[in-house]
C-alpha cells in the first residue's frame, strides 16, 4: 500500500481535501484522474488548509479484489474488520448492492497511511465521491483520536457565554431536547447536538464539534475548553449529584465510540478518560425538558 500522493485540483473537480475533526487531519486524494472528491455541505466547516496531516488517504474507483484474511470484528451493521500482518481491511456491504463489498478501505495499523476503494461495477459512471462516507469518516477519526489524548462520546456540546458544557446521554436520554433549549439563549453556541471529541492537551479539557450531528443538526466546529461534564437523567425536577472518580470513568466510557476491535486502543481511551474527570468536574444531572434546566445549570456555576 503506497502513501497517498498529492496532486492539485484539476478540471475534473477537487482531487484534494484535508479534513480536520477534533484537531486531526486527515488528508484526502483521489488517485483517479477522472473522478473528483465531492465534500458534503456538512463537512465544510472542517476543511483545512492546514499543512500538517496525521493520516493520509488515497482513493479510486476500481475492482475490489476478494481478501481471505480471517474476520476479527463484526460491526454487526455495514462493515467487519479483518486484520493482515499490520494493516486492518474493513470491507462495506448493503443489501443495496450484490453481496460482494461495496467498498474496501485499508489501513496501516496506526492508521497513518490507509487505501479505499470503492467497488467499479456498483460506481460505473461516477464523476466524484467522498471516500470516506459514513461510518467510515467515523471510524477513521476514532481510531487516530485512541491514539492522541483524544475521544468520541455521545453528547450535547454548548458553548455558555465561553463556559463549555458537556451534557452526555443515550438516544432518547434528552441531548437534542437541551440542545434546542440552549440553542434559543443569546450568548450560546451548540458545537453538536449528538457527538463530540475531547482532547487533553497542556493540562486542558478541550471540546470540540464533530459534522455527526443528531435530531436538529447542529455543527461548529470549536474548540472550546470544557468546564463541566454531566451525565443526563430525565427526571420530574432538577438535581444534580456530583460523581466519583471511578462512577465517572464509567459513565463517560459507556457513551465514548471507542475502537472496540483494538485492545490498545480501549487502553489508551481509559487513559484518555481518567485524565479527562481528573481535569473536569463530573455530576449527574436530572433535568426537566423546559428552560428550567437551563437556569438550573447557570445557577450551579
Amino acid at each position: 500500500m503506497a502513501a497517498a500522493t498529492t496532486p492539485t485540483d484539476t478540471a475534473h473537480g477537487r482531487r484534494l481535501a484535508t479534513l480536520s475533526i477534533g484537531d486531526v487531519r486527515v488528508q484526502l486524494t483521489s488517485s483517479d484522474h477522472h473522478v473528483a472528491l465531492d465534500i458534503p455541505p456538512v463537512m465544510a466547516p472542517f476543511v483545512s488548509d492546514r499543512d500538517r496531516v496525521d493520516a493520509r488517504v488515497e482513493a479510486r474507483i476500481d475492482v475490489v479484489e476478494p481478501d481471505a484474511s480471517p474476520v476479527v470484528f463484526d460491526s454487526g451493521g455495514v462493515w467487519t474488520l479483518r486484520r493482515s500482518a499490520d494493516q486492518l481491511l474493513f470491507e462495506f456491504r448493503s443489501p443495496l448492492f450484490g453481496e460482494g463489498p461495496y467498498k474496501s478501505a485499508r489501513f496501516q495499523s496506526d492508521f497513518s497511511i490507509g487505501e479505499v476503494i470503492l467497488h467499479r461495477p456498483y460506481f460505473p459512471t461516477a464523476q466524484s465521491f467522498y471516500p470516506l462516507e459514513y461510518p467510515l469518516d467515523e471510524l477513521v477519526f476514532t481510531n487516530l483520536l485512541s491514539r492522541r489524548n483524544g475521544v468520541e462520546l455521545h453528547g450535547c456540546g454548548v458553548v455558555d457565554d465561553d463556559e463549555g458544557l458537556l451534557f452526555l446521554g443515550f438516544s432518547g436520554a434528552g441531548k437534542s431536547t437541551l440542545a434546542r433549549l440552549w440553542g434559543r439563549h443569546t450568548g450560546a453556541t451548540i458545537l453538536s447536538d449528538d457527538r463530540i471529541i475531547l482532547r487533553v492537551s497542556d493540562g486542558r479539557v478541550m471540546m470540540h464539534g464533530t459534522p455527526w450531528h443528531g435530531d436538529e443538526a447542529l455543527v461548529a466546529k470549536g474548540p472550546v475548553p470544557l468546564s463541566r461534564l454531566f451525565v443526563l437523567h430525565q427526571g420530574l425536577e432538577c438535581a444534580l449529584r456530583p460523581c466519583t472518580s471511578s462512577e465517572a470513568v464509567a459513565s463517560v466510557f459507556a457513551r465514548c465510540f471507542a475502537p472496540f476491535h483494538c485492545a490498545d486502543a480501549i487502553t489508551a481511551t481509559l487513559a484518555t478518560l481518567e485524565q479527562i474527570v481528573g481535569l473536569v468536574p463530573c455530576a449527574n444531572l436530572w433535568f426537566t425538558p423546559n428552560d428550567a434546566a437551563i437556569d438550573f445549570v447557570r445557577a450551579c456555576r
